[in-house]
C-alpha cells in the first residue's frame, strides 16, 4: 500500500542504527572487534590514553607558555584525557576486584 506525501526510503534523514554499546567515549572505540584478545584490547586502550595524556600535557605547556590560541579546545582536551584516565582506573578496579572474587572461591 503506499501513501502518497510519506517516503521512508533514504531521502528521509533516517539511517542505519548503530550496534549497541558502539559509543564514542573520549575518543576511545568502544565499537572495536570482539574477536582480538583481551590483552591487545587494553593495549590498544591504554595506548590512546597515554596518547591523550601526552596531547593534553602539550597543551598546557603551551597554555602556561602563552602559545596557546584556543583555550577552550585546552580545556576539552584536559577534560577528555580525565575522563578517559578514570575510565582506566574503573576497568582496573573491576579486574581487580574480580581476581580477588575468584581468588577466594572454594574449591
Amino acid at each position: 500500500m503506499q501513501i502518497p506525501g510519506i517516503n521512508a526510503g533514504a531521502a528521509s534523514g533516517i539511517g542505519p542504527i548503530a550496534r549497541p554499546g558502539a559509543v564514542d567515549v573520549g575518543g576511545i572505540d568502544s565499537s572495536a572487534r570482539t574477536d582480538q584478545p583481551f590483552s591487545k584490547m587494553m593495549n590498544q586502550m591504554l595506548g590512546e590514553v597515554m596518547q591523550s595524556q601526552g596531547k593534553m600535557d602539550q597543551d598546557v605547556t603551551n597554555m602556561a607558555t602563552g602559545k596557546a590560541e584556543n583555550v577552550h579546545e585546552i580545556v576539552l582536551n584536559v577534560a577528555q584525557a580525565d575522563l578517559m584516565f578514570r575510565l582506566v582506573m574503573e576497568v582496573r578496579d573491576k579486574l581487580i576486584a574480580s581476581y580477588q572474587d575468584v581468588m577466594r572461591m572454594q574449591i
